[in-house]
């Protein structure tokens, strides 16, 4: 099968990462699959001698009109048999590229109703959407907000994909500052999605209740203010900032708590990452974390007031052999998020829509 990919970035967040993951697994086994994008050049080196074909399209902004014909041009020279589109600029540009060229499509969504709020760019990717053969969500939650919008025997649930293996393989960090226990974020610097100026304020307290040290690993808008925050409160020793890291996996076998107190997703790579790595994880209360993560997998904790956010984080320093047991027990659960499983089970979707 010819499958196009259609993606804004390569550059690894969390979509960009499973696309990563599938497109190769797919190629693997002996599809043509070809990704096109629109912005950044940092081409992951995974992707060379892969199979997959890159193309990129030149445009002013995430919104050029000119990378609708720029993307029926592709199209045509490709006649691909199926089209996915990974992220929701391109959802719209690839969705009326594939419905004006007669080629079957598919939209894929990684997160779940409250990323969505009503405006005028999240109405127009819900019109589009309605000429997909499918919507292929990661979560319940993803599926749940597009039946509203969509024939419900269009919505598919497909959980992400986890290089089990590679994760395996990764060795605990090394060369760290301090031997204190460890209390780990990893994700995107945001407060309106993932809360994480509300998780600061409770790994603040943390550090000074506990002898433990804070790392963050990621960006975002909210870096410079937590910063200059934990500055203020002469705690830059003790909650330390990495940015974005290729070594993630390492952090987490050397971390003894992981928090994620999101407000909304769809199913976080980084907390699968964390359970395949034996570490024991503290989340929110919300339906997406709730499907990842059965009862006794994990610590739950309203995402707001940070005090509950840190009563679960202590629940899980202060009870380590709780902690091992439900590290254990929510390891168990990830063999059935392997990468060959995902991209076998993009293409029988694909296979069951393209008539």
């Amino acid at each position: 099968m010819r499958v196009l990919h259609c993606i804004s970035w390569l550059s690894m967040g969390g979509a960009e990462r499973q696309l990563y993951y599938i497109a190769r697994e797919q190629a693997r086994l002996g599809h043509e699959i070809h990704i096109v994008y629109t912005n950044g050049d940092n081409i992951p080196a995974g992707y060379r001698n892969s199979g997959v074909s890159l193309w990129k399209l030149s445009c002013v902004h995430n919104h050029d009109p000119s990378l609708i014909l720029k993307m029926i041009g592709l199209l045509r020279r490709l006649k691909p048999d199926m089209v996915q589109s990974w992220i929701i600029q391109m959802d719209v540009i690839a969705g009326i590229s594939a419905a004006l060229a007669g080629i079957p499509w598919i939209l894929r969504e990684p997160s779940s109703a409250n990323a969505w709020p009503s405006n005028m760019k999240n109405g127009l990717r819900a019109l589009v959407a309605r000429t997909a053969k499918a919507v292929i969500s990661n979560s319940s939650a993803g599926a749940e907000y597009w039946k509203k919008h969509i024939p419900a025997a269009r919505c598919v649930v497909l959980p992400n994909a986890l290089p089990i293996s590679e994760i395996e393989g990764a060795l605990p960090k090394t060369g760290r500052i301090s031997e204190k226990r460890l209390v780990l974020y990893a994700g995107r610097l945001n407060q309106r999605e993932k809360n994480f100026l509300g998780t600061l304020i409770a790994l603040m307290e943390v550090v000074r209740q506990r002898e433990v040290d804070v790392a963050i690993l990621g960006d975002g808008p909210e870096r410079k203010q937590a910063q200059e925050a934990v500055q203020a409160a002469g705690l830059r020793h003790r909650i330390l900032f990495y940015g974005q890291c290729d070594d993630v996996w390492a952090w987490m076998k050397s971390a003894s708590v992981f928090v994620n107190a999101s407000f909304v997703e769809g199913q976080p790579n980084a907390v699968l990452e964390a359970m395949t790595c034996n570490l024991p994880v503290v989340l929110s209360n919300i339906p997406a974390h709730r499907e990842l993560a059965p009862n006794g997998t994990a610590w739950f904790v309203d995402p707001d007031p940070p005090s509950s956010i840190l009563n679960g984080i202590f629940a899980a320093l202060d009870d380590p052999a709780e902690a091992a047991a439900r590290a254990g027990r929510a390891r168990a659960l990830v063999g059935q998020f392997s990468v060959s499983r995902a991209a076998s089970d993009y293409l029988d979707v694909y296979d069951r829509v393209k008539g």
